[in-house]
């Protein structure tokens, strides 16, 4: 599951943000905890992040949003998800 992943990415260094309506157990492991839908908040971060601006439009048609993944090196990698 999903929820298994925030702990040992951040001992692999990731930084980890939870993103949330409500404080969960994670919000321990995450270095940033953003509260609201993901919905809105994804897309806030990565505009606040890489200047990256999508529309509710966007999210209905299935565009893919950035997804910043950590490298072997540390260097953080943008990547998509849908």
């Amino acid at each position: 599951p999903a929820a298994g992943l925030p702990a040992p990415a951040r001992r692999a260094g990731a930084t980890v943000v939870v993103i949330n309506p409500v404080p969960t157990a994670l919000d321990a492991v995450a270095h940033h905890v953003l509260r609201g839908p993901a919905g809105e908040q994804l897309p806030a971060l990565l505009t606040a992040a890489f200047g990256i601006e999508h529309t509710e439009d966007d999210m209905k048609i299935g565009m893919t949003l950035p997804l910043m993944e950590p490298g072997v090196d540390g260097a953080v990698r943008v990547s998509s998800m849908i």
